[in-house]
């Protein structure tokens, strides 16, 4: 028993000293708002689209590419997130649900402008830019994808076909992305 507790100690240490977080319990609340986070992103991720001009615009690009980075990222750790959790109650699943239902109209503006505005992204003075454009797709799809399955593997059951449905809409807007730029 001791030793097990001289062991917890010293791996907290050495956790410490070379950066590995803390682990900590994930809950309802910290998906919740790592949700939240994730639908506020894709909104201003869609503001930036709308803004973008026909033309293109390189630094206009590169903050795009910061906020899809971003959104990978934030995608991934809801994934995490909901992964720690066993189940979710009808009414947490309630809210997450609809929390998701209400960013997927947002998500497919920004994917619909982003096919629309394709020509100016590809006619920037950067070689490959086509080639970083899907790789950055393929990298947010992945994300978002293990976020979906984290998702449903929660959701109640009465839950589990409108997620779904909600999710195959998001498939489906990134295969038509994907497809655009790479033709």
């Amino acid at each position: 028993m001791r030793f097990a507790s001289y062991a917890t100690i010293a791996l907290s240490f050495v956790g410490a000293a070379v950066g590995v977080p803390a682990v900590k319990r994930a809950s309802v609340s910290d998906l919740d708002t790592a949700l939240s986070t994730l639908t506020s992103q894709i909104s201003a991720l869609d503001a930036a689209l709308d803004a973008y001009p026909a033309a293109g615009d390189l630094l206009a690009a590169s903050n795009i590419n910061d906020q899809v980075l971003a959104l990978g990222s934030t995608a991934d750790n809801a994934a995490a997130l909901a992964k720690a959790l066993t189940t979710l109650s009808e009414a947490d699943g309630q809210t997450i649900f609809v929390s998701m239902q209400n960013a997927v109209p947002q998500f497919e503006d920004y994917i619909q402008q982003l096919i629309t505005k394709k020509t100016g992204f590809t006619s920037l003075p950067i070689p490959g830019i086509e080639g970083l454009v899907l790789q950055g797709l393929h990298g947010l799809a992945n994300s978002v994808t293990i976020l979906g399955s984290s998702l449903l593997a929660i959701a109640p059951a009465d839950l589990q076909s409108p997620a779904q449905t909600l999710f195959q809409r998001i498939t489906l807007a990134f295969a038509q992305v994907i497809m655009a730029y790479s033709s």
